[in-house]
C-alpha cells in the first residue's frame, strides 16, 4: 500500500491533504480496494448511468444521432463512450446473437439461386456450378461474419462518405471515420434487433436494409444541421450508393478468385 498522500499508480506526491486525484496521473490518490461494491460502482457509473456512459450514448446515438455526432466532433465529449469502444460493444452483441439466433436469407443466396434456376441443371457447365456455388458461399459466409466484414470496411466506407461530402462542413478524414464509426454501431444496434425480432417474425429481416438506409440519412440530415437537407439527402445516398457497389464488387472479385481455385485455374 501507499501513502495516503501518494498516488498508489505513479507514487507521486498529491500535495494538498484533501487531493482527491493524483496530479500526475489523474487516478484517484487512494484507490478503493477492488470487491462487489466496487464493481458494483463500476457498473452503475460506465453503463447505468444515464448521465454519461453506455446507455447515455446508446440513448443519444439512436434518438438524436446527430447532435451526438456534431457534439463528439466539436469538442463536448465528456458525457459520451468513446465511439470505437462503442463500436466493440455493438459489434460484440451482433456476433453473440448471430451466434445463438438464425441469421436472415442473405442477398448473394437468394441471388445465386436464381442463377441456378434460369441456367437449368442441363444447361450448366462445370465454371457455372463453381461460380455459383462460389458466390452463395461468400454471401453466407458474409452474412456470419457480418460485424467482422462491416468493421473491415469501414476505412473504406469512411473514404466515400468524405468524397461524397467534400467540402461540407470541412470535415477531414479521420473525422470522418469518427462519424461512419457511430453510425456503423448505429448499424449494429438496429442489426442485432432485427435479428432477436426475426427469430419470431422471420419477414420483418426484409425490411432490416430500408431501417439502416433510412435512419443513416436521418443521422446525417441531423448531424449537418444548417445544411439543406435535401442536399445531405442527396449526398448520403450517393455515398451509399457507391459504397455498396463497392461491396458488390469486392464479393464479385471474391467469387471470380474462389471460382478459379476450384476448377484448377488458379493455386
Amino acid at each position: 500500500m501507499s501513502d495516503t498522500d501518494s498516488c498508489m499508480n505513479c507514487t507521486r506526491r498529491a500535495g494538498d491533504v484533501d487531493r482527491r486525484y493524483c496530479p500526475g496521473c489523474g487516478q484517484p490518490v487512494l484507490a478503493p480496494r477492488i470487491d462487489w461494491k466496487f464493481l458494483a460502482n463500476e457498473f452503475e457509473h460506465v453503463v447505468l448511468n444515464m448521465d454519461r456512459g453506455l446507455f447515455f450514448t446508446l440513448h443519444m446515438l439512436m434518438l438524436r444521432p446527430g447532435r451526438l455526432i456534431r457534439d463528439y466532433l466539436e469538442g463536448r465529449r465528456a458525457g459520451h463512450v468513446k465511439p470505437l469502444w462503442l463500436l466493440m460493444v455493438a459489434a460484440a452483441l451482433v456476433v453473440f446473437l448471430t451466434q445463438y439466433l438464425p441469421s436472415p436469407g442473405n442477398a448473394a443466396g437468394e441471388f445465386s439461386a436464381g442463377i441456378q434456376a434460369g441456367l437449368g441443371s442441363g444447361e450448366r457447365d462445370e465454371a457455372s456450378r463453381a461460380m455459383v456455388d462460389a458466390f452463395q458461399s461468400i454471401g453466407d459466409w458474409v452474412q456470419r461474419h457480418f460485424a467482422v466484414v462491416t468493421l473491415l470496411l469501414l476505412p473504406l466506407e469512411a473514404l466515400v462518405f468524405r468524397l461524397a461530402f467534400w467540402r461540407v462542413k470541412d470535415l477531414n478524414y479521420p473525422e470522418w471515420l469518427t462519424i461512419i464509426a457511430f453510425l456503423t454501431a448505429q448499424v449494429f444496434v438496429i442489426w442485432s434487433c432485427f435479428i432477436v425480432v426475426g427469430h419470431w417474425f422471420p419477414v420483418a429481416h426484409a425490411a432490416t436494409l430500408w431501417v439502416i438506409l433510412a435512419w443513416m440519412m436521418f443521422s446525417l440530415m441531423q448531424a449537418f444541421d444548417g445544411y439543406p437537407r435535401w442536399k445531405t439527402l442527396l449526398r448520403g445516398l450517393l455515398a451509399y450508393g457507391v459504397y455498396m457497389l463497392a461491396n458488390f464488387g469486392l464479393l464479385v472479385a471474391a467469387t471470380m478468385i474462389l471460382t478459379a481455385r476450384s476448377i484448377g485455374l488458379a493455386p
